[in-house]
């Protein structure tokens, strides 16, 4: 055991960086934190404690969108991967926890560039577990973590983390409307949902605080800090709190209950024994609150997606009924294109027609909302940006009779197409209208498949394996229409939540993709899905798309036209694209029988690069250690693996767990 650990290290800042931890009232504690200028330490805070609190529910044992039946003697048990659930609604299940500490032992190892520093000894509610801090060399950021577990069953959780003893200041953070705030923080606690702090609604997630000599900021990490939602609205991640004895604290917080259009509010997942890391990011520095909020926010670029040359950004599946809504000036931009542009999207598809529209209809009515949608396209459409038509078609409600395909289903097209979802007897599959274009009228599942064969379209299944696709693709892989060229993948983004995962994909996604590509005797690709859903009188500009952002980097050197984007479904349909949130892009990868190489770039240092392979049947893969990196770099991996496999692919993960997946190859 040691009672003072002194760290040192390099900030991105090129100053030297010291902090000396130990135990203090049984209680980890930052003694000192300092940066060295013209030969002298300068101190930027003093004796730091943190505090920590868990909301926890329980998991539901029914899956509201679950369509399939249950078997003879089957029964269901705690629903990890639903979307559907809503713990914090069962009030009687709600419990809260702060932080207890009886700290005896503190720890410390290096890890390449990373140093960290452990500790025993807190009880979080149904939690018990430590404390971590990580240090980066060549980077201003300090990784902070509550490192806990639960034994008990079917626990999901939100948390609130931060630190205590900061020197009461100006803060600074931007409003979702994009008004900068400076301000003494005042007493503002003991009042609102959380009533023992100030919730703050910081655009970038990112609050600062000024010190007597230099500035700290508070943030969550980019993506995984915020669950699959509904909605895109910033309900106030950060916070602070400032007492009569003049202690102050900051840190990130979320919501005990969903506002605004989220009807749902899934929380973490807390398996029994799963290490949960309950994290977020101090940024320290020398200069001033504007600095050190710029500082914070180039690591996820400002909230935008990082360009790469030859590729081009592809966002899908947000549902904002875009084309009821496409006003008829149409020389005025919609917000929601303000937003995904800002974002940083190329291509964008929606998915109209969800709740909107004429979807039983099969003649005109049905047919004049798509050239509705077609028309939204051409006039949204520019040389720098393609809106792409999409469609998810699913049958609502219990009435089976006109199900094309037996779960929700995508429709990627190539051009504007015509096609209904449901024939008549007296209609024909392809009908030729008067001016030439086909109208086709759908039946089954095979009508879809041969419809996007003629047409050069796609089907793409979203949410595999949970919602209403639960059993997606286990009780369909031998269907002509999923084993059929056509079906080209499926849509994932990161659900469910689990603070645990070391990637992004751990868990549903990562293992439905295995599966399906162990099945098939083609490469099954992945694609950016959002899945958010219409903002009904609300405003669009409060919107905050980036930590639900995924993105489908696409190789292209062009945006295509809305007439015809033939290159776009081919680039697509054949694996010349990889999946990211922005911050870890894959520049190039190739993959042969027994090696793989791969080029990634990054903005938080990384953790680790994987290579991921099988033989048809036993998936296994390779972890190369990346942790001598530094922020802002750009390397590459190479991997060697047994000879003779079917597949692989590679992916890599930085120290926020944002990750970029290179797509499967098939090597025989």
């Amino acid at each position: 055991m040691m009672n003072i650990k002194e760290i040192l290290w390099h900030g991105e800042d090129q100053l030297l960086w010291k902090a000396e931890v130990g135990i203090e009232n049984n209680s980890p504690c930052i003694k000192d934190l300092s940066y060295q200028t013209n030969g002298e330490w300068v101190n930027l805070c003093s004796n730091l404690y943190p505090e920590f609190k868990v909301i926890t529910g329980i998991r539901t044992k029914k899956n509201p969108q679950r369509e399939k039946g249950l078997a003879a003697g089957e029964s269901l048990d705690f629903q990890w991967d639903t979307y559907s659930d809503d713990p914090m609604s069962r009030k009687d299940e709600v419990k809260e926890a702060k932080d207890s500490w009886n700290t005896k032992h503190m720890d410390a190892c290096e890890n390449g560039n990373e140093q960290v520093v452990s500790f025993d000894g807190l009880t979080l509610g149904q939690f018990s577990g430590g404390f971590e801090l990580h240090f980066y060399e060549g980077c201003n950021l300090i990784r902070i973590e509550a490192v806990a577990s639960t034994q008990d069953d079917g626990v999901c959780y939100l948390y609130h983390g931060g630190l205590s003893g900061f020197q009461p200041d100006k803060i600074y953070y931007v409003t979702p409307k994009r008004r900068e705030v400076l301000e003494n923080p005042g007493y503002h606690t003991n009042a609102g949902p959380d009533r023992d702090r100030e919730r703050v609604y910081a655009r970038g997630r990112v609050l600062t605080l000024q010190q007597p000599h230099g500035a700290v900021a508070v943030m969550p990490t980019p993506h995984r800090f915020v669950w699959g939602g509904q909605t895109e609205n910033n309900v106030g991640y950060n916070y602070y709190s400032l007492e009569k004895n003049g202690k102050f604290s900051i840190g990130v917080r979320h919501n005990k209950e969903q506002e605004h259009f989220n009807v749902r509010w899934p929380l973490y997942n807390a398996k029994p024994g799963t290490k949960q890391r309950m994290s977020f990011f101090l940024v320290v520095s020398s200069g001033t609150v504007y600095t050190t909020r710029a500082m914070a926010m180039q690591y996820t670029n400002y909230d935008h997606l990082r360009p790469l040359d030859g590729y081009k950004r592809l966002g899908s599946h947000m549902h904002i009924a875009s084309q009821a809504a496409f006003i008829r000036d149409y020389r005025k931009q919609r917000p929601w294109e303000l937003l995904v542009k800002e974002n940083g999207f190329d291509i964008f598809s929606p998915c109209d027609f969800w709740a909107e529209g004429r979807c039983d209809d099969n003649k005109e009515g049905r047919k004049s909302d798509l050239e509705r949608y077609q028309l939204e396209s051409h006039y949204v459409s520019t040389p720098d940006f393609l809106l792409v038509t999409g469609e998810e078609i699913a049958v609502m409600g219990k009435d089976k009779s006109k199900q094309l395909i037996p779960y929700h289903f995508m429709i990627w097209p190539s051009k504007p197409m015509l096609y209904s979802r449901w024939r008549d007897d007296d209609q024909e599959f392809a009908e030729k209208l008067p001016d030439g274009r086909t109208y086709y009228h759908l039946k089954s599942a095979m009508d879809v498949v041969e419809m996007c064969r003629r047409e050069n379209a796609f089907i793409q299944m979203p949410h595999p394996d949970t919602k209403a696709n639960d059993g997606l693709p286990y009780d369909c892989k031998n269907e002509p229409w999923f084993t059929d060229e056509r079906w080209m993948g499926f849509g994932a983004r990161m659900l469910p939540a689990d603070n645990s995962v070391d990637h992004m994909f751990a868990g549903r996604i990562e293992r439905v993709w295995n599966d399906i590509n162990n099945w098939a005797d083609q490469p099954r690709y992945v694609m950016s899905e959002l899945d958010t859903y219409s903002k009904v009188n609300e405003n669009e500009e409060d919107w905050e798309l980036y930590p639900m952002t995924n993105c489908t980097y696409v190789q292209l050197d062009h945006i295509p036209s809305s007439d015809h984007y033939d290159e776009l479904v081919d680039a697509l349909r054949e694996g010349r694209h990889f999946y990211s949130t922005g911050e870890v892009l894959l520049e190039r990868s190739s993959i042969e029988d027994g090696k793989a190489s791969a080029t990634f770039s990054w903005t938080f240092p990384m953790a680790y690069a994987e290579c991921v392979y099988s033989d048809g049947e036993n998936v296994q893969s390779l972890r190369v250690p990346m942790n001598n990196t530094k922020p802002y770099g750009r390397q590459s991996v190479e991997f060697s693996f047994p000879k003779g496999m079917k597949w692989a692919r590679v992916f890599a993960t930085d120290i926020a767990w944002n990750s970029a997946f290179g797509m499967p190859v098939f090597i025989k």
